[in-house]
C-alpha cells in the first residue's frame, strides 16, 4: 500500500478544514485534549514462539490528542489521533512506528434535509490472521468514506431519505486496495413518538486496484423497527436479505437479521446486547465499529479482501470510571467466506473483563483478562487464547500519572507447534491534559 500514512495525513487536514469552516460558532463549542506517556516493557517471549523464547525490552512513547464537536447545531464531529512508536532493545522485532485516527465528521448544510459526512479510519490489522500478533505481523490499513445525505419531508410521519459515499480501502501488505462505492435509499414511518419503521435499500460496489477479477456488488433490503420504550431503553431489529454478486464467479444470496438492546442502568452504566447474521466486508466492519483497532481486536481473524457471511452474538456490560470503566464482554461467532479455498472459515466464542477499583484518591487497579476459543473448521486447528493481567495507576500531581502492569498471554492449540506463553511487566508515566472547553 503505497503512501497510506501521507493519504491519513491529507484525509485528517481535510477533516479540518471542513471542522472549522461549517460551524460559526466553533471557537465557543471546540473541547479538546491530549496525552503523551512513555512506557518500559519487559518481554519472556517476544516473537510469541512456541520453543526457543527470546527475552527482549521494549521502550515504547505515545502520544493522542481528540477534538470533539457537540454544541453546534451545524456540526457533530469526533477526532482521536495518535502515534506510537517501539524500539526493541535487542532487534529481534524491527522496530514499528504506529499511526491511528479514528474521525467522524457530520456537517449540515440545510437542517433536515442536507448533510455531509467524512469518516476516516487509520489503523493495524494482521497480514496473516493465522499468525500471532506480533508488530511484525501488522499491517497499516486506512478507510475512507465521504458523501452526502438527503432528506424529504413528505408530512409529519412519513419521510424519504437517500445518500451515497465514495471511499477507498488501502492496505500495506495484502493486495486489497479498492474503491468502494456506496449508496443507500428508505423511507421512514413514524407508528408513535417512541417507534419509527423503515425499509431500506443499500447498495455497494467495491472495485480493486490490482486484481480486478475480485470486483464484486453487495446488496442489502431490509425492514427496520426502532422503539425507545423509556428514556433508558433503546430496541431495534432488522429483517431482510443480502446479495453478493461478483464479477467472477457465482452469485450468493443470504438472509439478513440484526437485533440491538440498549438499557441505560443507574450510575452512567450500560447494558448491550447484539444479534446478527449478514454478508459484510472488513471496510463495512471497520465503519460500522468506528474503528479499525476495535475491529482487530475482537475479530481479528478476518481477510481484508474478501466478503464473508457473519453470525454473532455479543453481550457487554460498560460502567465507567476514573479514566476507563468497567467492561464485562461475551460472544460468539462464525464467519464463512465466500471463497472457501482462503481456509479462513472459523467459529470464536469467549469472554473479556476489565474490572477495577480506587484504593484512595490517587491509586486504583483493575484486573482485566480474557478467553477465546477458535476453531478453523478447513484446516482443524483449535486455538484457545487466553490471558490474564493486572494494572496499577498512581496519580502523582493531577496531570501526570505511573502506571504498573503486568500479564500472561498464552495459546493451547490441538497443533502444538501453534502453542506459545507470554509474561510481560511494564512500567509507564504519563501525562494527560484534562478536557476543557475554549471560551
Amino acid at each position: 500500500m503505497q503512501y497510506t500514512r501521507q493519504k491519513a495525513v491529507t484525509c485528517f487536514c481535510l477533516l479540518g478544514a471542513v471542522f472549522f469552516s461549517g460551524s460559526p460558532r466553533f471557537a465557543r463549542a471546540l473541547e479538546y485534549g491530549y496525552a503523551l506517556e512513555h512506557s518500559v516493557e519487559q518481554s519472556d517471549n517476544i516473537a510469541l514462539a512456541g520453543t526457543n523464547p527470546q527475552r527482549d525490552r521494549i521502550n515504547t512513547s505515545r502520544a493522542s490528542v481528540y477534538v470533539r464537536e457537540t454544541a453546534s447545531p451545524n456540526v457533530r464531529a469526533n477526532i482521536l489521533a495518535g502515534a506510537v512508536y517501539e524500539n526493541y532493545a535487542k532487534n529481534i522485532l524491527a522496530d514499528r512506528t504506529r499511526l491511528n485516527l479514528e474521525a467522524s465528521v457530520n456537517w449540515t448544510i440545510v437542517p433536515e434535509s442536507f448533510s455531509w459526512t467524512i469518516e476516516d479510519y487509520y489503523g493495524q490489522t494482521y497480514q496473516n490472521v493465522l499468525q500471532p500478533g506480533t508488530s511484525n505481523n501488522l499491517q497499516d490499513v486506512n478507510v475512507f468514506s465521504t458523501g452526502p445525505d438527503f432528506n424529504f419531508r413528505i408530512n409529519p410521519v412519513n419521510r424519504l431519505y437517500t445518500g451515497f459515499r465514495v471511499g477507498n480501502y488501502n492496505a500495506e501488505q495484502t493486495n486489497a486496495d479498492s474503491k468502494r462505492y456506496f449508496g443507500f435509499a428508505g423511507w421512514r414511518y413514524k407508528a408513535s413518538s417512541t417507534t419509527d419503521a423503515s425499509l431500506n435499500y443499500t447498495l455497494m460496489h467495491r472495485a480493486f486496484k490490482d486484481t480486478p477479477i475480485f470486483d464484486y456488488d453487495l446488496q442489502s433490503i431490509f425492514f427496520r423497527l426502532e422503539s425507545r420504550r423509556t428514556q433508558r431503553s433503546t430496541i431495534a431489529v432488522d429483517l431482510g436479505a443480502s446479495y453478493y454478486e461478483p464479477d467472477v464467479g457465482e452469485r450468493l444470496d443470504a438472509p439478513l437479521a440484526s437485533m440491538l438492546i440498549v438499557y441505560a442502568l443507574p450510575g452512567g452504566a450500560n447494558l448491550r446486547i447484539t444479534a446478527n447474521t449478514l454478508l459484510t466486508d472488513a471496510a463495512n466492519a471497520i465503519l460500522a465499529a468506528g474503528s479499525v483497532n476495535a475491529v482487530t481486536a475482537p475479530v481479528g481473524n478476518i481477510d481484508s479482501s474478501r466478503v464473508y457471511r457473519l453470525k454473532e452474538v455479543n453481550g457487554s456490560y460498560i460502567q465507567p470510571r476514573g479514566y476507563g470503566a468497567n467492561q464485562i464482554r461475551l460472544f460468539a461467532q462464525r464467519l464463512d467466506y465466500e471463497v472457501t479455498s482462503l481456509n479462513l472459515d472459523q467459529d470464536r466464542a469467549g469472554a473479556s473483563l476489565d474490572i477495577g477499583r480506587g484504593f484512595t484518591s490517587t491509586l486504583s487497579a483493575a484486573l482485566f483478562g480474557g478467553y477465546t476459543s477458535t476453531h478453523y473448521i478447513d484446516q482443524a486447528f483449535i486455538d484457545k487464547d487466553g490471558i490474564v493481567g493486572l494494572r496499577f495507576q498512581y496519580q502523582v500531581r493531577p496531570r501526570v500519572f505511573l502506571g504498573l502492569e503486568g500479564r500472561k498471554t498464552n495459546r493451547v492449540s490441538n497443533v502444538s507447534t501453534r502453542d506459545y506463553d507470554e509474561s510481560r511487566t511494564s512500567l509507564s508515566i504519563a501525562y494527560r491534559s484534562v478536557p476543557f472547553r475554549v471560551n
